[in-house]
């Protein structure tokens, strides 16, 4: 299992959605965590970072994976949001 760590802006960000989006989002989080490159998740590297995005419906989950014990999660945003300021 790997630690999971919120950027302090992710609280902000949770606040701004619906409770019902909110638990399907950290429910990914949580698989997330018990295989970061899993082929069941729709997962993706965004181009020319070193980031990467997890989709949950509208919602996408901005994060990266500085070594092999730790995601740190920097933005839970919608999609129309999401990519600004990368």
């Amino acid at each position: 299992m790997v630690k999971i760590i919120f950027d302090t802006k992710t609280d902000k960000d949770i606040e701004n959605i619906e409770t019902k989006f909110v638990k399907r989002i950290f429910k990914k989080i949580e698989y997330l965590s018990l295989d970061p490159f899993s082929k069941n998740l729709d997962i993706k590297k965004l181009k020319n970072t070193e980031y990467f995005r997890l989709r949950v419906g509208d919602y996408r989950i901005l994060y990266k994976i500085p070594n092999n014990e730790e995601i740190r999660i920097f933005a839970i945003k919608h999609r129309k949001d999401a990519y600004k300021n990368i």
